[in-house]
């Protein structure tokens, strides 16, 4: 889809807030230690697969600055650990005497907004269904666990069928699919809808909870 250069991602989300400016939501973001830089892959639909463009969203001049991992809070800001190095890569640290290792975590948000972590309600399914839209992933893996003991089909199919989110219908579809027996049933329901992006990839988690465990929760 894109090429990133020389080095690779050292952290990588998609970013699923609502704080930070439109042109980042629902889009990819990492780290990148070796250029020095926190980008924003924008990825549009390109016939049957797709395409994308970079947009920096933090960087520095300073040499130390080694972006190594992001992370979205529950509030949408957006957390980017900086382990505060010369070099890249194991085999050329500069900061190794652990008595002066260094580190910095820097938190991205519009200014003027403060740190907040939204109440959760993980007793109700519908408490649950509203943190599983949460920008955080542990926020998300909490819901989506809570919903799969409560095995409360009711709610999860008012959100396959109504809401407008294709991420969220996928969660509940593949929720859906974890009852016993019903993995080939939402296989099915994943073929024929309108959006191509569940019917290619959604249809894969679906199978998997028919053939064995998946990893993508």
């Amino acid at each position: 889809m894109i090429l990133t250069g020389a080095g690779a991602p050292t952290g990588i989300l998609v970013y699923e807030g609502n704080l930070l400016p439109e042109i980042f939501r629902g889009q990819i973001i990492l780290a990148d230690a070796g250029p020095r830089v926190v980008r924003c892959v924008q990825v549009q639909p390109a016939g049957a697969g797709y395409v994308a463009s970079n947009v920096n969203l933090l960087s520095c001049s300073d040499t130390w600055f080694r972006p190594s991992d992001v992370c979205a809070a529950p509030d949408g800001s957006i957390y980017v650990a900086d382990w505060n190095d010369a070099g890249v890569g194991g085999h050329d640290m500069a900061d190794h005497f652990p008595d002066t290792m260094t580190g910095r975590i820097y938190r991205l948000a519009p200014p003027g907004v403060n740190p907040s972590v939204p109440k959760l309600d993980l007793k109700t399914a519908a408490g649950c269904i509203k943190a599983l839209q949460s920008p955080n992933l542990s926020t998300r893996y909490l819901a989506w666990t809570a919903l799969h003991a409560m095995k409360d089909d009711k709610e999860l199919v008012k959100v396959w069928k109504n809401r407008p989110d294709p991420r969220m219908r996928a969660r509940a579809l593949f929720l859906l699919a974890q009852e016993n027996g019903q993995a080939e049933k939402y296989v099915k329901f994943a073929l024929a809808d309108k959006n191509p992006d569940l019917r290619r990839h959604r249809l894969a988690d679906c199978w998997r909870t028919k053939t064995g465990p998946s990893s993508r929760w």
